[in-house]
Parts: C-alpha cells; structure tokens; sequence
C-alpha cells in the first residue's frame, strides 16, 4: 500500500549532509518527497512510497549521514501529495 510520512529529526543533523545522504538513500528506496532544514535546527522529511520502501527510510534517519547525530525521530502518517520525485529544499 502506497504511504506518505511526515518526519522530523533532532540532534546534530545540519551542516553535516544530512539532507544530502537522506536525498540519496530516498532515491535508492524510489521514494517521491522533500526534504528541508528547519529553522529550529531539526530536519524535516516528507516522503511517499510503499510500505515497505518507508520502513527501510525510517530505520535510515534513526542513523542518518555518518557525521550526524540523531537524537531523536518523530514521525506519523499523513494524507497522500502529488510529488513526482524526492528534492532537497535549501
């Protein structure tokens, strides 16, 4: 069944190529969404695909680029968007 979630991440996840390690594993995962720094320091992710395409990126963002450090992720489910690939908003 085709997903969307809505996730942030906390901890040490700007200015370390988080956004760009999380655009590449989205592709590799065929996974359609966006991905943004928050003002609040925290990374915001969209992404939509099949279940278990999601799974495997959550299970990523708990570990993130190699000099990152998550501290936490929350995420939830959320109604479907009309994306046609995965960006990285600056």
């Amino acid at each position: 069944m085709f997903k969307c979630i809505r996730a942030k991440v906390y901890g040490r996840v700007q200015g370390v190529y988080f956004r760009q390690y999380t655009f590449l594993k989205a592709k590799e995962l065929n996974l359609v969404g966006f991905v943004k720094n928050e003002s609040d320091g925290s990374v915001l992710v969209v992404a939509q695909g099949f279940q278990d395409q999601l799974d495997k990126f959550i299970e990523f963002l708990h570990q993130g680029s190699p000099a990152s450090q998550v501290e936490r992720v929350e995420w939830e489910y959320q109604p479907l968007h009309f994306f046609q690939r995965f960006e990285v908003i600056r």
